[in-house]
């Protein structure tokens, strides 16, 4: 109760205002429920996925207002908290679970997500739920195919972590569990494609990938999200011709200059690691596109970025130690754990890196954390090939977010 108190306390006082995706899913929104139909100022549309407009919707036809979503969010990541305990006690002890909800519930990112009119919130709980359904009653596969529909449907990189799953399944020969999954998938999402197809003429989920896709690989990329000046995209009308050419543009890059894409790839990397006072910006006053990064971050005080990245540097690097001990629970959590922590890592090595782009592992980190913490006097025990992978993993993070914080700090 005291972690929600503290989100309504940070929501209700907070002068943030819409910016950039934010604006968009309200729009969309406010589409859904006024005009049943799901568009822009522009037409029909499918640039942004439908779940999360879809959420906002449902929640604005009951009460018509932001502040009431935002509040659910605020309630969402209490369900997280608790789904963590639960997974914590399941997969090692009480205090584990116990542990890895206290993270979560003060984290500062996950403080200011839920203020914020952005997916992450929502598809950061439902992700979780999966994870949960997987680690305490796996036979319900009829809800964990459902949970997986609607993470395609909030985030369509989502299809390459359940493809994977599926392939796990395949390989184990559980096709009554395969068969339902991917039917329950397959109910929430076909009629989106469907819909697709008649409405924008392309069987897709979304066609925001392939822009996405080039802003990441052109040679004036960096790593995040970075519009060159000379768009070729911008003069392609129709947006389902954008998406696919946008595809095509970011392979002939990659393909014709793999040395730099590969640079490119470890930036992208960096990014998603990179400092949280990021979401301290967007809840503040936002990204303004005319100023630097750099300019941003002077703009916040040296006790807010401390606030901000010190937990999460104690939760990386306890979160990297939990994993040489969750084998002691359970090898298969911890298998299963490393497998969606580096799918989402080549998902952005392909595309773009942000720190915002990282929130959903983040709670995964608290429970592996939670385990670090538990055992943090038995690191003097890992083999040394454990503590030197211990060590270099740490070191490369800590590396890295210095860099960053002293580039855009002094």
């Amino acid at each position: 109760m005291l972690a929600l108190s503290v989100r309504i306390a940070l929501i209700t006082s907070s002068n943030h205002s819409l910016r950039s995706d934010e604006i968009d899913y309200q729009q969309l929104a406010e589409s859904i429920r006024e005009d049943h139909s799901y568009s822009t100022h522009s037409g029909a549309t499918a640039y942004r996925s439908p779940g999360y407009p879809a959420f906002i919707s449902v929640l604005m036809s009951a009460v018509p207002a932001i502040s009431f979503v935002l509040l659910i969010q605020a309630l969402l990541e209490t369900v997280t908290c608790l789904l963590l305990y639960r997974i914590g006690s399941i997969v090692a002890n009480s205090a584990t679970g116990f542990i890895a909800a206290g993270i979560w519930a003060f984290f500062p990112s996950s403080l200011l997500m839920p203020g914020l009119l952005l997916s992450e919130t929502l598809f950061t709980t439902i992700l979780i739920g999966a994870l949960y359904t997987i680690v305490t009653t796996p036979n319900r596969t009829v809800i964990l195919g459902i949970l997986f529909g609607l993470t395609i449907l909030i985030k369509p990189q989502m299809v390459i972590v359940t493809g994977a799953y599926s392939v796990w399944l395949l390989c184990n020969k559980e096709w009554k569990k395969l068969f339902v999954i991917v039917s329950m998938m397959c109910v929430l999402v076909l009629p989106w494609i469907v819909r697709n197809i008649v409405v924008m003429g392309e069987p897709v989920i979304s066609t925001n990938g392939g822009v996405n896709f080039w802003i990441g690989n052109n040679l004036d990329a960096n790593g995040s999200y970075k519009i060159p000046k000379v768009n070729p995209l911008d003069s392609i009308a129709k947006e389902v011709n954008r998406n696919s050419e946008g595809y095509r543009e970011g392979w002939k890059f990659i393909t014709t200059h793999p040395l730099h894409s590969a640079v490119l790839a470890g930036k992208k990397i960096a990014y998603l690691w990179s400092s949280q006072h990021y979401l301290l910006m967007l809840s503040r006053d936002g990204i303004d596109p005319s100023l630097s990064y750099r300019e941003h971050v002077r703009t916040l005080s040296l006790g807010s970025i401390v606030l901000m990245n010190l937990p999460y540097i104690l939760l990386v690097i306890y979160g990297i130690a939990g994993f040489f001990f969750i084998s002691m629970h359970n090898t298969n959590i911890r298998t299963l754990l490393l497998v969606l922590i580096f799918l989402w890592m080549i998902i952005h090595c392909l595309y773009f890196g942000s720190a915002r782009f990282n929130y959903p592992l983040l709670p995964i980190l608290a429970l592996t954390a939670s385990i670090g913490y538990l055992h943090r006097r038995d690191l003097r025990l890992l083999d040394n090939r454990q503590r030197i992978l211990f060590t270099l993993l740490a070191g490369i993070f800590l590396v890295v977010l210095t860099a960053e914080l002293l580039m855009t700090t002094l």
